[in-house]
Order: structure tokens, then C-alpha cells, then sequence
């Protein structure tokens, strides 16, 4: 007569895969736990990464055990990267992998005030009309902004002094008390 050997206890992983997605810029992430079992009785864990930005611990050298799988994407570029944790199989069982995939993406661009014109130009003659007043186009690179805008020179002035883009300030001077002949800056 023949028996069949009885079955080789087995190692059971849940879950078979790990995802991560990461910013660019964002929060550390949390660890993801990997439970591991047997068929029957206990069998030993031993479970390694096979990528420089995944690690991985163990509660324990025999089942159960949880294993926590970390991803520290320090480095890394936007892309999506993928790894295993491979875990040895004990004799005459079959080796596990869990699928690691990480998602980075890049950091959300930062909206930027710009302005149409870098300088604005007034002209003026002693004892003449004051300069007529003169727009500047102000936006953002993408989005809406609100901003604020106030003029350090006394001749100066700009209006509104607080807007959102996209909008036009106005900026007049006040030539009053200059030097005649003289090139005034003023921001």
C-alpha cells in the first residue's frame, strides 16, 4: 500500500501586495503591516527587501507574524518605483514575495505673482501736469492669488493696495517737492 506523504505546512501572506504614493515634499509615510501565517504549525519568517528605499521588520521569527514594510523615498525623483519582500521559505515549501509598488509625484507647483512689465516710466516738466497715471498687469503663474502691494517711495503710490489676480494696479506719482532735472528710482 501507499500513503501520501502528508502536505507540507505552507507559508500565507495577506496582503500579496503593498502600495505606497508619496509628494515630493510631503509627510514621512506610515509603515504598512504584512501578516504572515501557516497552514499549520510554525514556520520561520525571514523576510529581506531587495530595493535601497524598502525595509522591512518582523514581530517575530516564527508565524504568525506581522511584518511592517516601509518605503523612504529620500531621493527619489517623481516616478513610480516597484520592490519586493521576498520571505525564505523553510524546507520543502515554496518561497513568498509580497509586490511593492511606491508612486512619487512632484510637489504641486507654487503659484508665483508676475507682473506684465518689469519698470514703469513718468515724465515730468517743472510747472507742468502731473504724469497721467499708468497700469500695471499683475497675474499668477497659475491659479488665483491675493496679494497686497504698497509703494516705499513718498512721490509713489499704487492702488488697489490689496487685490487678486488676475487685476491692474494703478500707479501715479506725486512730482511735488522734486529736485528739477534729477532721475528719480523708487519701488
Amino acid at each position: 500500500n501507499l500513503t501520501a506523504a502528508p502536505a507540507l505546512p505552507r507559508l500565507t501572506i495577506s496582503p500579496a501586495a503593498v502600495a505606497f504614493d508619496y509628494q515630493l515634499g510631503g509627510p514621512a509615510l506610515p509603515a504598512r503591516t504584512v501578516n504572515v501565517g501557516a497552514t499549520s504549525g510554525a514556520l520561520s519568517v525571514n523576510a529581506t527587501s531587495n530595493a535601497t528605499w524598502l525595509s522591512v521588520t518582523s514581530s517575530s521569527a516564527q508565524t504568525p507574524a506581522v511584518l511592517n514594510v516601509s518605503a523612504n523615498p529620500a531621493g527619489l525623483a517623481a516616478g513610480t518605483y516597484t520592490g519586493s519582500i521576498n520571505i525564505a521559505a523553510p524546507p520543502g515549501s515554496d518561497a513568498q514575495s509580497i509586490a511593492v509598488t511606491l508612486n512619487v509625484t512632484a510637489a504641486p507647483s507654487i503659484p508665483q505673482l508676475s507682473v506684465a512689465q518689469s519698470t514703469l516710466a513718468f515724465e515730468y516738466q517743472s510747472g507742468g501736469s502731473t504724469p497721467a497715471t499708468r497700469g500695471l498687469n499683475v497675474g499668477a503663474t497659475t491659479g488665483l492669488l491675493s496679494f497686497s502691494a504698497s509703494a516705499e517711495s513718498p512721490w509713489l503710490s499704487v492702488s488697489p493696495t490689496s487685490a487678486s489676480t488676475p487685476t491692474i494696479l494703478s500707479v501715479s506719482v506725486s512730482p511735488a517737492g522734486l529736485a528739477a532735472g534729477a532721475l528719480v528710482r523708487g519701488t
